[in-house]
């Protein structure tokens, strides 16, 4: 049955079918309509976004976020539609605030960056983590004091944000916001501008 989906055109599927493929069990079909989907235009943009808002499990979801990632990739006049993904910084879902975090850096989507730094006061340790290393990646300066609380709150008890935080400050700040944390009373502060 696997083998079915793995050869059959995907041309002739509706977009609906399309969508609902984005949540089956075989990784190998979920990617292929991935990169299907990513690979079209305006219609197949479409139905990555409403999967990544409303797809039928956590997978599905994932997938979407993933393939407008890849969508966007494909032309310079693209990066419009990455304000949608970008609301789902707000997402109950943990993990697809996770995976929007990181789609969002990697394409260094700077108008973004407000939600970004919002996701460093998340709950959930993970978003923090790739919500830190996006803003590092699009080089967000206003980010550097939310940065840098980040590493002297989490440091000590998380070396793994403490390292997140500490490249987010690698690619935002400049030497000259570093150095006034230079001399703080704080270990930790003192460790992320060391790092």
């Amino acid at each position: 049955m696997i083998e079915r989906w793995l050869t059959i055109e995907l041309k002739s599927l509706s977009a609906q079918q399309l969508a609902s493929l984005l949540g089956h069990p075989d990784r190998r079909v979920r990617q292929r309509i991935q990169f299907h989907l990513a690979a079209g235009g305006e219609e197949e943009l479409s139905v990555l976004n409403e999967a990544a808002r409303n797809g039928v499990s956590l997978q599905a979801r994932l997938h979407g976020i993933w393939g407008v990632g890849q969508w966007v990739r494909g032309g310079e006049d693209r990066f419009q539609q990455l304000l949608s993904l970008a609301s789902l910084c707000d997402d109950d879902e943990e993990e697809v605030r996770t995976q929007v975090a990181r789609v969002l850096g990697d394409l260094r989507h700077w108008q973004s960056s407000s939600r970004l730094v919002r996701l460093l006061d998340d709950p959930a340790a993970r978003v923090k983590f790739h919500a830190a290393l996006a803003l590092g990646r699009i080089g967000v300066r206003d980010a550097t004091d939310r940065l840098m609380e980040m590493a002297r709150d989490e440091g000590p008890t998380d070396p793994l944000l403490r390292h997140a935080a500490v490249m987010g400050l690698a690619g935002s700040a400049r030497l000259g916001d570093l150095m006034n944390y230079a001399t703080s009373d704080n270990r930790e502060v003192r460790l992320a501008v060391l790092l």
